[in-house]
């Protein structure tokens, strides 16, 4: 398969998945063949990893930020525009930058 960067766009949710979903209930399968204006556009992007996700749905996305993660591990990881010393993982995060992380079970 081709190797795409987290923020590209690798298809759209399929109108199929929509009804799955409980996104639509009443919408005719010939609205997926361009029949239909309201079938609303839908991007998948490649997606990334767990901790790099999670920074960006808890807002840590500006150089200075971090998240401290407890759990099954105790991670704390932020974002950075520069590569981390190598006293932590050179993660990179979801948007292009770095994410340096720290971890202890």
């Amino acid at each position: 398969p081709q190797i795409l960067d987290p923020m590209d766009i690798c298809g759209q949710l399929s109108l199929q998945w929509m009804k799955d979903i409980g996104l639509f209930t009443n919408v005719d399968d010939s609205a997926e063949d361009g029949g239909s204006n309201d079938i609303p556009y839908i991007p998948l992007s490649v997606g990334s990893g767990d901790n790099m996700c999670s920074a960006l749905g808890v807002g840590c996305v500006k150089p200075g930020m971090a998240v401290l993660s407890l759990g099954t591990s105790g991670t704390i990881f932020g974002v950075s525009d520069a590569p981390p010393s190598s006293q932590v993982a050179p993660f990179a995060d979801a948007c292009g930058r770095y994410l340096p992380l720290a971890c202890v079970m």
